[in-house]
């Protein structure tokens, strides 16, 4: 990814107990998780191994739902995180509407192969539930994700997979042995990496992951991406969150609109409206609430056309 444009800058002179505004203290709208309390109780032998004391980004995300596939380390990161920006938990419900509306869009348009890198936890509106006629891998790097996903979710239907895999490697998800059996590579898919790369470091090439995949899927397919922003965000609030973020096992790399785009960058064309913050992507309805550009996160979908496939 090259360095040309506007970056995300942190505030380095940001520290613990720092405030960014006084809105901080507050929930916007009256914000309440939902009714989906709880959480993982004592050390279970699927766990075995796993490091509970340091949060996960699949869990934050999993308690920002309003979900119960947490421990303790995550549900501190997300109140942390939630007082940076109260509209935090309302991001990661709108990113989460978003793979449901880009789903059902694909759907529509025909998909019926979906490799979802980076799925997380289940929660509402999997993939998996908006298009059942469908074959779905859910890729994650995360035990506590293929343990819950292979326990909750595969035995429900045979068109699911669970596989570990790590998105800086995407040959290894390719060529994983189970994917191949499972996708026919012949047929269009859509890959998605909805709320993935900005767990990618530039070091670590996140436009090479998108590169491999628009070339390894047939024409007709299509790559569908979500991306945490510190665009509408202060320098302060920016180092913030990703101080939060790096004392998990999560680190996060928030990138402006101009740095989204250039990964992007290989594929001729996107569908309209282009690369948008996520409510202003086909919205089901008019977007209402907090204003899109403070929920810090842009999302789009591009097409593979035979040029430039395979």
């Amino acid at each position: 990814m090259g360095n040309a444009g506007r970056r995300c800058q942190w505030n380095l002179g940001w520290h613990r107990g720092s405030t960014t505004s006084a809105e901080d203290s507050e929930y916007p709208h009256g914000f309440d998780r939902g009714v989906l309390r709880g959480g993982f109780v004592g050390q279970t032998d699927w766990a075995a191994g796993v490091d509970t004391t340091r949060a996960h980004a699949a869990r934050v995300y999993n308690w920002m739902l309003g979900g119960r596939h947490y421990f303790p380390a995550d549900r501190e990161a997300g109140e942390k995180l939630a007082k940076i920006t109260p509209y935090f938990p309302l991001a990661s419900r709108a990113n989460r509407a978003f793979l449901r509306r880009v789903v059902s869009f694909l759907a529509q348009k025909g998909i019926r192969q979906f490799l979802d890198i980076g799925a997380g936890l289940p929660s509402d509106g999997n993939v998996h539930e908006i298009a059942p006629q469908a074959r779905v891998v859910y890729v994650d790097n995360d035990p506590v994700v293929l343990a819950h996903g292979r326990a909750l979710v595969a035995p429900e239907t045979d068109r699911v997979r669970y596989i570990g895999g790590d998105a800086r490697h995407p040959e290894e998800i390719r060529y994983n042995a189970e994917v191949r059996n499972f996708i026919d590579w012949d047929e269009p898919l859509a890959i998605l990496m909805i709320g993935l790369l900005h767990f990618i470091s530039d070091e670590d090439k996140p436009q090479s992951t998108i590169d491999f995949f628009r070339h390894a899927v047939p024409p007709g397919s299509y790559v569908a991406v979500s991306h945490a922003t510190c665009d509408g965000f202060t320098p302060p609030r920016s180092a913030a969150i990703a101080e939060v973020y790096r004392d998990t096992v999560s680190p996060t790399w928030m990138r402006t609109r101009e740095q989204v785009q250039e990964l992007m960058s290989g594929f001729p064309e996107m569908v309209a409206p282009g690369l948008v913050y996520v409510p202003n992507w086909h919205p089901d309805k008019p977007h209402q609430g907090a204003p899109a550009e403070v929920l810090g996160v842009y999302g789009g979908v591009a097409t593979v056309p035979a040029w430039i496939a395979g």
